[in-house]
């Protein structure tokens, strides 16, 4: 790895995890907060999950953040507006470092 790619990574301040999906899929993921907050202790980590992932992150000492997402799309209009008002939080964050452990499918 190239030296600048190394200090690059040392530099991380701001990281963002996205791990949609229903509440076991967020609790088998938990265990990466942890490892990420080791490898970058003074980082400030924010999760993006659905509703029922905040009460699995919410008392994580390791989640700086949470962004709640409603993906629901019962209500089309609702699903866009969410959408949007989600791209602005998560662009809001600034983050150094995005981590998707969701990758589309739970």
């Amino acid at each position: 790895m190239e030296l600048r790619k190394i200090k690059e990574l040392q530099n991380i301040q701001s990281i963002t995890v996205l791990m949609f999906g229903l509440l076991g899929d967020v609790l088998i993921r938990t265990p990466i907060l942890k490892a990420l907050k080791e490898l970058y202790p003074h980082a400030k980590i924010t999760v993006a999950v659905d509703a029922i992932g905040k009460q699995i992150v919410q008392n994580s000492p390791y989640c700086d953040a949470i962004i709640v997402v409603n993906r629901s799309k019962k209500d089309r209009l609702a699903y866009y507006v969410n959408k949007f008002v989600t791209i602005a939080k998560v662009r809001k964050t600034r983050m150094d470092l995005i981590v998707d452990l969701y990758n589309g499918g739970s």
